[in-house]
């Protein structure tokens, strides 16, 4: 059920980006080199937002609660571009510990 949930959010937020390319030949953004970082990636939104970041060829940082939960899962096996980090908003020392891992993915990259 996650993953045609997943795919419907994935398309409504991909329509926009490659009408753009379509229309105008580019990308909005060039990805080569870049990295992002998205939260709440365990579905939903962040999960979708984060595989369409892996697709347009960004380094993606991907943080979520349950590392063995569904949608970390999917973006393991999804690209290699993906760091996926443990991280709960609601706690300060566990979103330190996400920001000391993404510092070091960053200085590896």
């Amino acid at each position: 059920m996650i993953g045609i949930v997943v795919w419907c959010i994935e398309l409504l937020l991909a329509i926009p980006v490659f009408l753009y390319r379509w229309l105008f030949g580019k990308a909005i953004l060039p990805a080569v080199g870049k990295c992002v970082v998205i939260t709440g990636c365990d579905s939903g939104i962040g999960l979708s937002i984060a595989l369409i970041a892996c697709n347009l060829g960004f380094e993606v940082v991907a943080t979520c609660l349950d590392l063995n939960g569904d949608g970390a899962q999917l973006l393991k096996s999804s690209s290699s571009s993906v760091a996926i980090v443990q991280m709960d908003v609601t706690k300060p020392d566990s979103v330190d510990t996400a920001l000391d891992h993404v510092n070091t993915h960053l200085t590896k990259t």
